[in-house]
């Protein structure tokens, strides 16, 4: 008999498109080029794009440990005290920079710190499901990799004939 089909691979595939990923998360700049308006356009002055792209770094920071963003290798991680503190940085930032910031960048700021609050929130029922997907897939490969040992459904059973 030919050998049994391989296992389905061990990673998460993006999100389908009927549920798109938020649009905070695919970073600030990616937000506004889905909508045909560019964070130049937005952030006139070098130094608010500069500002800017520290706010993106702490940003990714909090989303990669709110397990929203894959590291470099690919794996999703769950670090809840490195994601409150870069938060609590953009919360710093927020109020360090009351009244010198354009209504703009002052309203983009606002709205990704209550996203990020939001989420980290939800982080520790994300984590769950995620473990359990993880559980699922790993139980799925061993079905293929160890079928004389893997979980098995009866589907006939020969000694109820």
């Amino acid at each position: 008999p030919p050998p049994p089909p391989p296992p389905p691979p061990l990673f998460f595939s993006p999100p389908h498109p009927a549920n798109p990923a938020p649009l905070w998360s695919r970073g600030l700049g990616d937000v506004y080029k889905r909508q045909g308006v560019y964070m130049d356009d937005i952030l006139q002055s070098e130094e608010s794009q500069r500002f800017f792209s520290l706010i993106s770094m702490l940003q990714r920071s909090a989303m990669m440990h709110l397990g929203m963003l894959p590291d470099e290798e690919g794996m999703i991680h769950f670090n809840l005290g490195e994601a409150k503190a870069a938060i609590d940085l953009l919360d710093t930032l927020q109020i360090r920079t009351a009244g010198n910031l354009e209504d703009v960048e002052e309203n983009i700021l606002k709205g990704l710190i209550s996203e990020l609050k939001m989420h980290f929130v939800r982080a520790p029922e994300r984590q769950k499901e995620i473990e359990a997907e993880m559980k699922r897939q790993e139980e799925l490969k061993e079905t293929f990799t160890s079928p004389e040992t893997a979980k098995s459904d009866t589907l006939i059973d020969d000694e109820e004939e």
